[in-house]
């Protein structure tokens, strides 16, 4: 077996080494590696018997062919690239209103704590405070009386009107 080997590889280097040989041997490995020339020479190569007019017609068809593959596949490409593209315009317009509603959502937040801060404040400044003693540690029925003075006097003078008929706080027992 090793003798036919050897003898075989004598005979293929001396084919290699003609020039037709090496440049045939070239011709079918680039013809090989460009898909186009593959796709056209390969049904002439493998049926070399063919008349001029039916290799140029089949080399036609195969070209044909095969542009409509890589046309497929181009739109194929396109439409997969569309799809992606739609998709992350949707989740980009949806993290921007999630973001926006959330701004609004602190921006409102924010107006309603300025509000009860100004209420609160107008409260300060017009309601007078009461000391401790006075509110939850009121004595029993004189607790009204004390807050009364107390609040009576920042005020300038006491009215002084007759009171009629009506009965006055401490005329109830």
């Amino acid at each position: 077996h090793a003798a036919e080997r050897l003898a075989l590889d004598a005979v293929q280097l001396a084919e290699r080494q003609k020039p037709f040989t090496g440049a045939a041997i070239r011709l079918f490995a680039l013809i090989e590696r460009v898909p186009g020339l593959r796709s056209i020479l390969a049904p002439i190569i493998k049926n070399p018997a063919l008349n001029p007019a039916q290799r140029q017609a089949q080399a036609q068809k195969s070209l044909r062919r095969r542009h409509e593959r890589e046309k497929a596949l181009h739109q194929r490409r396109l439409d997969v690239l569309a799809k992606l593209e739609a998709r992350e315009r949707k989740s980009l317009r949806t993290s921007l209103t999630r973001k926006l509603r959330l701004e609004e959502a602190e921006r409102v937040h924010k107006a309603r704590e300025r509000i009860d801060q100004f209420v609160a404040n107008t409260k300060d400044i017009t309601e007078p405070t009461l000391a401790p003693r006075f509110t939850a540690n009121a004595a029993g029925k004189e607790g009204w009386r004390q807050r009364q003075e107390r609040l009576n006097s920042g005020r300038s003078a006491k009215h002084n009107r007759p009171r009629g008929y009506r009965l006055g706080r401490d005329d109830t027992s």
